[in-house]
Protein backbone atom coordinates (compact mmCIF):
# COMPACT_ATOMS: atom_id res chain seq x y z
CA UNK A 1 0.00 0.00 0.00
CA UNK A 2 1.19 3.09 -1.20
CA UNK A 3 1.30 5.97 1.70
CA UNK A 4 1.90 9.85 1.37
CA UNK A 5 3.86 11.27 4.56
CA UNK A 6 3.21 15.17 5.93
CA UNK A 7 6.62 15.88 5.92
CA UNK A 8 7.37 14.63 2.46
CA UNK A 9 6.31 14.46 -1.24
CA UNK A 10 8.05 11.30 -1.23
CA UNK A 11 5.84 7.96 -0.93
CA UNK A 12 6.72 4.94 0.85
CA UNK A 13 5.49 1.08 0.80
CA UNK A 14 3.74 -0.39 4.05
CA UNK A 15 3.53 -3.74 4.32
CA UNK A 16 1.50 -5.74 7.20
CA UNK A 17 1.19 -9.19 7.83
CA UNK A 18 -0.92 -11.26 10.28
CA UNK A 19 -1.23 -14.51 11.97
CA UNK A 20 -3.86 -15.54 14.16
CA UNK A 21 -5.26 -18.38 16.52
CA UNK A 22 -8.75 -19.01 17.35
CA UNK A 23 -9.23 -20.88 20.74
CA UNK A 24 -12.74 -22.03 21.55
CA UNK A 25 -13.74 -22.53 24.95
CA UNK A 26 -16.53 -23.01 27.17
CA UNK A 27 -16.56 -19.60 27.95
CA UNK A 28 -16.14 -18.22 24.67
CA UNK A 29 -14.08 -17.80 21.48
CA UNK A 30 -10.55 -15.93 21.67
CA UNK A 31 -8.57 -14.60 19.11
CA UNK A 32 -4.96 -14.69 19.36
CA UNK A 33 -3.13 -12.09 16.66
CA UNK A 34 0.99 -11.48 15.97
CA UNK A 35 1.50 -8.63 13.64
CA UNK A 36 4.38 -7.53 11.38
CA UNK A 37 4.07 -3.87 9.93
CA UNK A 38 6.51 -1.51 8.84
CA UNK A 39 8.62 -0.20 6.10
CA UNK A 40 11.47 0.23 4.57
CA UNK A 41 11.36 4.05 3.42
CA UNK A 42 9.77 6.32 6.17
CA UNK A 43 11.30 9.46 5.98
CA UNK A 44 13.03 10.48 8.77
CA UNK A 45 11.77 13.48 10.95
CA UNK A 46 14.47 16.13 9.71
CA UNK A 47 13.23 14.58 6.63
CA UNK A 48 16.88 14.31 5.25
CA UNK A 49 16.59 10.49 4.79
CA UNK A 50 14.92 6.99 4.42
CA UNK A 51 14.60 5.04 7.35
CA UNK A 52 13.18 1.19 8.47
CA UNK A 53 9.89 1.32 10.95
CA UNK A 54 9.07 -2.36 12.07
CA UNK A 55 6.88 -3.16 14.48
CA UNK A 56 5.83 -6.21 16.34
CA UNK A 57 2.10 -6.47 17.82
CA UNK A 58 0.65 -9.03 19.54
CA UNK A 59 -3.22 -8.82 20.58
CA UNK A 60 -5.37 -11.21 22.48
CA UNK A 61 -9.14 -11.20 23.17
CA UNK A 62 -10.65 -13.61 24.95
CA UNK A 63 -14.08 -13.85 26.97
CA UNK A 64 -15.24 -15.30 29.89
CA UNK A 65 -18.93 -16.15 29.58
CA UNK A 66 -21.95 -13.83 27.95
CA UNK A 67 -21.09 -10.94 29.78
CA UNK A 68 -17.39 -10.40 30.46
CA UNK A 69 -14.06 -10.63 28.33
CA UNK A 70 -10.50 -8.99 28.66
CA UNK A 71 -8.53 -7.79 26.15
CA UNK A 72 -4.29 -6.74 25.61
CA UNK A 73 -2.51 -5.51 22.97
CA UNK A 74 1.60 -5.40 23.41
CA UNK A 75 3.62 -3.94 20.77
CA UNK A 76 7.50 -3.12 20.59
CA UNK A 77 9.35 -1.06 17.86
CA UNK A 78 11.89 -3.41 16.13
CA UNK A 79 14.25 -0.58 14.78
CA UNK A 80 16.83 2.17 16.52
CA UNK A 81 15.00 5.23 14.25
CA UNK A 82 14.21 8.17 15.91
CA UNK A 83 10.92 7.41 17.67
CA UNK A 84 8.61 8.73 20.14
CA UNK A 85 7.51 4.94 21.99
CA UNK A 86 9.63 1.94 21.89
CA UNK A 87 6.93 -0.29 23.69
CA UNK A 88 2.84 0.14 24.20
CA UNK A 89 1.50 -2.06 26.49
CA UNK A 90 -2.67 -1.80 27.08
CA UNK A 91 -5.39 -4.33 28.43
CA UNK A 92 -8.40 -3.96 30.02
CA UNK A 93 -12.09 -5.27 30.46
CA UNK A 94 -14.72 -5.77 28.00
CA UNK A 95 -18.53 -5.79 29.23
CA UNK A 96 -21.07 -7.28 26.87
CA UNK A 97 -24.36 -5.06 26.85
CA UNK A 98 -26.56 -8.44 28.18
CA UNK A 99 -26.95 -6.99 31.56
CA UNK A 100 -29.23 -4.20 30.48
CA UNK A 101 -30.95 -5.78 27.06
CA UNK A 102 -28.73 -4.33 24.65
CA UNK A 103 -26.75 -7.69 23.57
CA UNK A 104 -24.77 -6.15 20.92
CA UNK A 105 -23.53 -3.12 22.74
CA UNK A 106 -20.61 -3.26 24.99
CA UNK A 107 -18.38 -0.74 27.43
CA UNK A 108 -14.60 -1.14 27.70
CA UNK A 109 -12.22 0.27 30.03
CA UNK A 110 -8.58 0.20 29.44
CA UNK A 111 -4.96 1.23 30.82
CA UNK A 112 -2.09 1.58 29.19
CA UNK A 113 1.29 2.54 29.33
CA UNK A 114 3.73 3.79 26.48
CA UNK A 115 7.76 3.25 26.80
CA UNK A 116 9.33 6.24 25.28
CA UNK A 117 11.77 6.03 22.69
CA UNK A 118 14.86 7.55 21.64
CA UNK A 119 13.19 11.30 21.05
CA UNK A 120 11.63 13.60 23.79
CA UNK A 121 9.15 10.92 25.60
CA UNK A 122 10.06 9.30 28.67
CA UNK A 123 6.82 7.18 29.07
CA UNK A 124 3.05 7.72 28.59
CA UNK A 125 0.26 6.47 31.38
CA UNK A 126 -3.38 6.27 29.93
CA UNK A 127 -6.25 5.14 30.96
CA UNK A 128 -9.63 4.99 28.23
CA UNK A 129 -13.56 4.07 28.68
CA UNK A 130 -15.75 3.62 25.68
CA UNK A 131 -19.35 2.75 25.26
CA UNK A 132 -20.45 1.34 21.89
CA UNK A 133 -23.90 1.16 20.83
CA UNK A 134 -25.13 -0.78 17.69
CA UNK A 135 -27.94 1.00 16.03
CA UNK A 136 -28.29 -2.19 13.40
CA UNK A 137 -26.17 -4.30 11.99
CA UNK A 138 -24.71 -2.03 9.29
CA UNK A 139 -24.23 1.22 12.10
CA UNK A 140 -22.41 1.86 15.61
CA UNK A 141 -21.40 4.82 17.57
CA UNK A 142 -18.79 4.52 20.29
CA UNK A 143 -18.63 7.14 22.72
CA UNK A 144 -14.70 7.10 24.35
CA UNK A 145 -13.21 9.05 26.78
CA UNK A 146 -9.05 9.31 27.58
CA UNK A 147 -7.21 10.57 30.33
CA UNK A 148 -3.44 10.78 29.11
CA UNK A 149 -0.01 11.76 31.03
CA UNK A 150 2.94 12.28 29.21
CA UNK A 151 6.61 12.70 30.71
CA UNK A 152 9.05 13.94 28.96
CA UNK A 153 13.24 14.43 29.43
CA UNK A 154 13.42 17.84 28.43
CA UNK A 155 10.28 19.88 29.64
CA UNK A 156 7.11 19.68 32.51
CA UNK A 157 5.08 16.78 31.67
CA UNK A 158 1.46 16.88 30.25
CA UNK A 159 -1.53 15.82 30.75
CA UNK A 160 -5.13 16.08 29.22
CA UNK A 161 -8.61 14.57 28.39
CA UNK A 162 -9.38 13.60 24.76
CA UNK A 163 -13.42 13.29 24.03
CA UNK A 164 -14.45 11.16 20.59
CA UNK A 165 -17.51 10.02 19.21
CA UNK A 166 -16.72 7.94 15.99
CA UNK A 167 -19.36 6.08 13.43
CA UNK A 168 -18.93 2.67 12.07
CA UNK A 169 -20.62 1.85 8.96
CA UNK A 170 -20.21 -1.66 7.62
CA UNK A 171 -21.33 -2.72 3.96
Amino acid sequence: MDVHQLTSPDKYAFYGIQARYTLKTSQGTGHYRVLLNGDRDFIDEAGASKKRNDVLIISIDQPFGKVLGVFTRMGWRLDNESINYQAVYTGGVDIKGTNWGRMLDNIGIALGYMNGGNNRIIRTRLAEAYYRMVINPTMSFTGDIQYMHDQYFSMPGAEGMIYSLRVTVNF
